[in-house]
């Protein structure tokens, strides 16, 4: 009796088995034929229109090895000066020609107010690289070889959303710089 209890749960599990595969396989069928289009969308979204390739400072930057307190910071970039313009490249990376794209570059330092400029992108093809320049940043502190949070610059680029030019996501990129007067 025992025995045939065992064949018969054995059964049992076997169609149970068979039934949860069955259920899986038509599961990821109806995934891979039903929702296709929904992903597609979606995959669209998470990338965005527009992008920064670029962020550079005019007159340029110098790549040095600092130490502060005995701490090396080897590789920084270092600015020498107390005005530059900010010179951002920005890429089309999407099918579709984008209009009217509001872009923000601010300049900041810790324990003061940050800086901002706006600019707009007129137009911009597909593929295709567009410059802007954003004038007359004047730097917030200068390190002055003692103190490093003092000369330690953020500049920060924004590619805010504009639906109706075409730009639904918004993106954005930083570099940091030194200011040190006292670094030859």
């Amino acid at each position: 009796m025992v025995r045939r209890v065992y064949v018969v749960n054995r059964k049992i599990l076997g169609l149970v088995g068979l039934v949860l595969v069955l259920a899986a396989a038509g599961v990821v069928a109806w995934q891979m034929l039903g929702s296709g289009k929904n992903q597609a969308a979606f995959s669209q979204r998470n990338t965005p229109e527009i992008t920064v390739s670029s962020i550079a400072l005019a007159p340029k930057t110098v790549l040095r090895d600092m130490t502060y307190e005995g701490i090396a910071f080897p590789g920084n970039q270092l600015f020498k000066g107390k005005e530059f313009t900010a010179v951002v490249s920005f890429k089309n990376s999407s099918d579709k020609v984008l209009k009217e794209i509001p872009v923000q570059v601010a300049l900041s330092i810790e324990g003061k107010t940050p800086v901002t400029k706006s600019g707009k992108i007129k137009e911009i093809a597909p593929g295709g690289v567009v410059t802007l320049n954003f004038a007359k940043f004047t730097v917030l502190g200068d390190a002055k070889g003692k103190d490093v949070k003092a000369g330690l610059h953020q500049l920060e680029v924004r590619v805010l959303p504009n639906p109706a030019g075409g730009v639904e996501l918004a993106n954005e990129r930083s570099m940091m710089f030194f200011v040190d007067s006292k670094v030859k």
